[in-house]
Order: structure tokens, then C-alpha cells, then sequence
């Protein structure tokens, strides 16, 4: 069997120890160089800028490039303080949050059969990130929210209306690819407002913004009387147990609470 190379650019890739094993059909990695011998196919992070000397290289070279991403279930704690990925998004097509083009995902979910057992096995995996609260992430600790609880106490209504809108990092790749811009979390909150003009509004910044490691979008929130930014390390579970209703817009945090049983409005394509 011939060996098979994959080449990067990215020297973030270096980092991830078990490449090999979420790339078992490749029996070589190296970085590319300037006389460094041609891969047979070269990787990259997605369609994030750090890939673009990737993908450059392998259409000159007129050689297949493969996507990869964070999996759906990442890690322990974030990717940007180190830990390492325990699942990992492979895509030969394109990948999962562009929306101009097909993705493996994609491909498979509109002309793949799944049998009952695949769609039992669904099931039970849904069943079991609901009981174990698993996300992304899953550094931050499991409690109730506090302002949900001084919020109900005040009403006495524990079983609110409240409404959680979902902030993403600036930048993040998946929000241009998503057909989305920087305009549309305003849009988002805007809608969130009226659509329940007797909510209160829970304003969930990202982990990496948490961490003092990115910027978001919606730090202004908190002029409005009934936005209440979330910049607590909480688990999404949490978020979920304290609102009907979830804003995003292309967030995974709207997949995750899909899974939860709530109403998601999506300002990106999903």
C-alpha cells in the first residue's frame, strides 16, 4: 500500500497530538517548505486565514484539500488555552458552516439512508449529551444561573419566559460563511426585544471573550434594562434549564439547544 502524505502550513497543526489517529488513512505529516517533496493532499483549519496558504498551495498544485475543525464535542477546556481537541471535524468537500457550497456533512445528510439502528444510535448520543450536559466545552461548572433565580424570586415565577441570545467571537469564520455579518447580532437582540416584550434577556458571551482571549459583539447590551449580560463560566445545560426560547446566529449553542427541546431562531444560515 502506497504511503499517503498530508502536508500544512498551519504550525498550529503541529499541535494537535492525535492527528494520526483522527487521520489514520495518512501515514505521514509534514509542515511544506519551500523544497520540501509534493503531499499527496494537503490539510488546513477550515476556511479560517490561517488555512489560505493551504488551500493556495494546493490549487496550484492542483491537489485535494482537506478541511478540518473542531468536533461538535471538543475537549475539557478551550482549544485557545491548549487543551486538546478529543473530536475533529474531517471534510474532503468543503466544510460544515459555509452555506455557499456543499460539505460532506451535507452531502451525507440530504442522499445518505440511515438504517434504524444508525437512527437509534442518534437517539441514544442525543440522550446522553442531555443527561451528562455535555458541549463543546466542558471546563465550566454546572449551577443554576444566579440572575435567572433573583429574576423568578422577584416575580415569583419559576417558570419564566426568559430568552437567551447566543454572542459569538468578532471574526469567527463560521459567522461570513454563515451569511452573516457583525450587523446581524444587533439585528438578533433587536428581534429577541420585540418578539417578547415582557422578557428578560440573558446575553451569553463566548467562552474565548470569558477568557480575555477575543472581543464579541454585544457588550452594549447592557444599557437595556432587561438584558442582563452572562459572563459567568456556566454550562450551556444551565442556560437551557432557565428559558423556553434561544436566539443565535450561527452559534453551535442553537444545535446544542435544539437538542435541549427549545425554540432557536437562527439569523445565519444553519
Amino acid at each position: 500500500m502506497a504511503k499517503l502524505i498530508a502536508g500544512y502550513t498551519s504550525p498550529g497543526i503541529t499541535k494537535i497530538h492525535a492527528l494520526a489517529s483522527f487521520l489514520p488513512e495518512y501515514s505521514h505529516f509534514s509542515r511544506i517548505r519551500p523544497l520540501s517533496p509534493k503531499p499527496n493532499v494537503v490539510i488546513g483549519w477550515g476556511l479560517k486565514p490561517t488555512s489560505d496558504g493551504a488551500r493556495n498551495y494546493a490549487s496550484r498544485h492542483s491537489l485535494p484539500y482537506v478541511a478540518l475543525e473542531d468536533g461538535f464535542l471538543r475537549s475539557l477546556g478551550l482549544g485557545v488555552e491548549g487543551y486538546q481537541p478529543h473530536s475533529m471535524v474531517v471534510d474532503y468537500t468543503g466544510i460544515y458552516y459555509d452555506a455557499s457550497r456543499p460539505s460532506d456533512l451535507e452531502n451525507w445528510l440530504n442522499h445518505a439512508t440511515f438504517d434504524a439502528e444508525e437512527l437509534a444510535q442518534a437517539t441514544r448520543c442525543i440522550e446522553q449529551l442531555s443527561r451528562y450536559r455535555l458541549s463543546k466545552y466542558n471546563h465550566a461548572p454546572d449551577y443554576s444561573l444566579p440572575i435567572a433565580e433573583t429574576i423568578n424570586a422577584k416575580t415569583n415565577n419559576a417558570e419564566t419566559n426568559n430568552v437567551l441570545v447566543v454572542d459569538q467571537t468578532a471574526g469567527d469564520a463560521s459567522i461570513h460563511h454563515g451569511g452573516a455579518d457583525a450587523d446581524s447580532f444587533q439585528q438578533m437582540l433587536d428581534c429577541a426585544l420585540n418578539n417578547h416584550p415582557n422578557a428578560d434577556i440573558f446575553i451569553k458571551v463566548h467562552p474565548d471573550v470569558i477568557a480575555g482571549k477575543k472581543q464579541g459583539h454585544l457588550a452594549g447590551a447592557h444599557e437595556n434594562p432587561r438584558c442582563h449580560i452572562v459572563s459567568d463560566n456556566i454550562n450551556p445545560w444551565a442556560l437551557f434549564d432557565k428559558v423556553k426560547t434561544v436566539y443565535v446566529v450561527t452559534s453551535q449553542l442553537g444545535f446544542e439547544a435544539l437538542m435541549a427541546g427549545k425554540q432557536v431562531h437562527c439569523f445565519g444560515l444553519p
